[in-house]
């Protein structure tokens, strides 16, 4: 495994040399900033509405958490854009203006954006999620906003670290829990082990480590077939309602990657009657995915495009061309840490949630100014 990285990474490397940047309109040809901060407020209402009702009120009456994890992916793309869309107004409101706000209004704009995302995004249990979109937010804070320094930045980093903990704790123990964390109690061995100790988050969580080393061992003993872009070609669907998904749910990376850790089939009696469920909710990251379709080759060629499109991102990121572009930036930018930490299904996932409903509200405000012309 680890000569297989540092191969992929040279090849990486070398491919994003090759890469040139995408050539984006001119300045001139985006439309002016229009009707989007009115849009953007409407839509924030709107979200801010169904989130306060679905996880704090509705929630309480259901009798358990199951069907609001079930919800459909429609309803939590409106909820979940919430932070996202404060980020955007405050930003577009702040170019209206022409001028910085002042500290203490800024910290107080970047306390509501943290409380935002916290209310609205951790109601699936994703902590990822949540410091997935404080990033996103405070690279337009700092470009457009208020200026972080250094000093900050290892502020926010320290604040991060405890907070992730603490939201680990509570996902798993509750808010009883919480205070005995605190009070310096500890938590139990299991999740010391599997949630919170540093070792196993960065090569679990984070780099995927664990469970690519188990694929790769497989696939070279000839132990597992290869998908061949099936479950590729299933996370294209994710956005799709089951019923009119043509593609059918055995190519999924769940029943794929479920025979591949076990050896069973995932359509069998064994796993159909198994309580706990019939596939696995493991996330096997760019190489993991690319070893479960097409083996070693696969694998390589996926870092070929881990580099083009790092190089890609990071020049479309640090040069937007107009306002919109400037707005997505910070979303574009972190399409290469969704490569090494998702498969495709989670990319497609985390890319509706974050620009679904912001990115047609783009759209929308376009519509209004060929009209207004």
């Amino acid at each position: 495994m680890n000569i297989l990285n540092a191969v992929g990474l040279l090849v990486a490397a070398i491919a994003a040399r090759q890469a040139k940047p995408f050539m984006q309109l001119k300045t001139r040809d985006w439309p002016s900033l229009g009707h989007i901060q009115f849009l953007l407020a409407v839509a924030l209402m709107i979200s801010l509405s169904l989130g306060v009702y679905n996880n704090f009120i509705a929630s309480n009456l259901r009798e358990s958490s199951d069907s609001m994890i079930n919800s459909g992916i429609a309803l939590y793309a409106v909820i979940e854009s919430a932070p996202i869309l404060l980020a955007w107004l405050i930003v577009v409101s702040v170019w209206k203006r022409g001028r910085y706000p002042s500290i203490l209004t800024a910290l107080l704009l970047a306390a509501l954006f943290i409380l935002i995302t916290v209310g609205m995004n951790f109601s699936r249990g994703s902590r990822v999620t949540v410091l997935l979109i404080i990033v996103l937010g405070f690279q337009l804070f700092h470009q457009y906003v208020f200026r972080l320094s250094k000093l900050s930045l290892f502020a926010l980093l320290i604040g991060s670290a405890i907070v992730f903990n603490l939201m680990t704790v509570y996902k798993h123990l509750g808010i009883q829990g919480v205070s005995s964390y605190l009070a310096g109690e500890g938590v139990p061995a299991y999740l010391d082990e599997n949630y919170t100790n540093p070792i196993r988050i960065v090569i679990g969580d984070i780099g995927r480590s664990d469970i690519q080393a188990s694929i790769l061992d497989a696939q070279m003993e000839d132990r597992i077939p290869l998908a061949y872009g099936r479950t590729y070609v299933k996370a294209l669907t994710l956005p799709l309602p089951d019923f009119i998904d043509p593609i059918p749910d055995k190519w999924s990376k769940v029943f794929v990657g479920s025979y591949a850790q076990l050896n069973i089939d995932p359509t069998s009696a064994i796993l159909y009657n198994n309580p706990s469920g019939r596939g696995s909710s493991r996330i096997y990251g760019m190489v993991g995915e690319s070893i479960l379709n097409f083996g070693i080759f696969g694998a390589v060629l996926s870092f070929v495009i881990f580099g083009l499109l790092s190089r890609w991102a990071i020049l479309y990121s640090i040069h937007p061309k107009g306002w919109e572009s400037a707005l997505i930036a910070p979303t574009i930018s972190a399409l290469p840490l969704f490569m090494l930490f998702y498969d495709l299904d989670n990319i497609v996932f985390r890319l509706t949630m974050l620009l679904g409903i912001p990115g047609a509200l783009l759209l929308l405000n376009r519509l209004f100014q060929k009209r207004d012309a």
